[in-house]
């Protein structure tokens, strides 16, 4: 007679609240990365640079970093939406029949693939990344943030100087990637966690989504806007439909604040 609340017991303990409810709030899980010198940008003689990766240069981190174990997923940023009814637009960038442009009825609930929860989320503007970090911070009190590109760099290397964390070349199944040899290359993204991490712990540095970082991108085309405010934001990290040279450490693109795509997500960072 005393077995049945027993089993109730265990499986209260057993069924995660989060895996009945797919907005249930959970945050973000965090990796420590040590503080340190790391190189930013290819080595001398590398080929198929798009002309803006360069000077190679040496950056001082005097302080650790936690960053988030894998990018923001369909599922946390679903809470968000559902405590705050945040409208993230109804309209993304989509590459669809082997087509890319804008279509309308696209957004991080369809980016016109199936995804789970467990999925990066996608088609998120800038409008998108400050409000759910604003939300979040609410929320737990701490001060997350976006990386900048060095940081971003730095920890996607966890201390190699090969064109990708595992060596100079792509491999096999590695990644997400046009070419990467996944099950998903080139059709949609992948569940975080799919592939093996880097040497500080971290998941899908490389691959799957590109992320917006915090810096503004500049160029000789592209100059910074004349209250400071960015015309353009970097990105780093490579997505599901692009091809291993855009894939390396050292590779960097660039969006306007206001884009939605479907290859486009958040990692966050935040300081000790």
């Amino acid at each position: 007679m005393r077995i049945l609340p027993v089993l109730a017991l265990i499986l209260s303990f057993t069924v995660p609240a989060a895996a009945q409810d797919k907005t249930a709030f959970t945050e973000p899980q965090m990796v420590l990365i040590p503080a340190g010198d790391g190189v930013v940008g290819p080595k001398p003689g590398t080929k198929a640079l798009r002309g803006n990766e360069e000077p190679r240069r040496t950056v001082h981190f005097a302080k650790p970093l936690w960053v988030a174990k894998y990018p923001v997923t369909v599922g946390e940023f679903a809470a968000f939406t559902a405590a705050t009814g945040h409208d993230a637009g109804n309209q993304c960038w989509t590459f669809e029949e082997e087509d890319g442009h804008i279509r309308q009825g696209r957004n991080w609930k369809n980016p016109g693939f199936v995804q789970a929860p467990s999925h990066p989320v996608l088609c998120v503007s800038m409008a998108e990344v400050d409000a759910y970090i604003a939300w979040l911070n609410a929320k737990t009190g701490r001060k997350y943030r976006l990386l900048t590109e060095a940081e971003y760099e730095y920890a996607n290397r966890a201390g190699t100087d090969a064109d990708f964390w595992w060596g100079d070349e792509i491999g096999v199944n590695r990644s997400n990637c046009d070419g990467c040899g996944s099950n998903w290359d080139n059709r949609r993204t992948s569940p975080v966690g799919s592939f093996a991490p880097n040497a500080y712990g971290l998941y899908d540095t490389t691959g799957d989504t590109w992320v917006w970082t915090s810096d503004c991108f500049t160029d000789a085309k592209t100059p910074l806007k004349a209250d400071g405010g960015c015309t353009e934001y970097a990105i780093r990290g490579g997505a599901w439909h692009g091809t291993p040279p855009g894939m390396r450490v050292f590779s960097r693109f660039h969006h306007t604040p206001d884009t939605h795509s479907a290859t486009l997500g958040i990692r966050l960072a935040r300081d000790p």
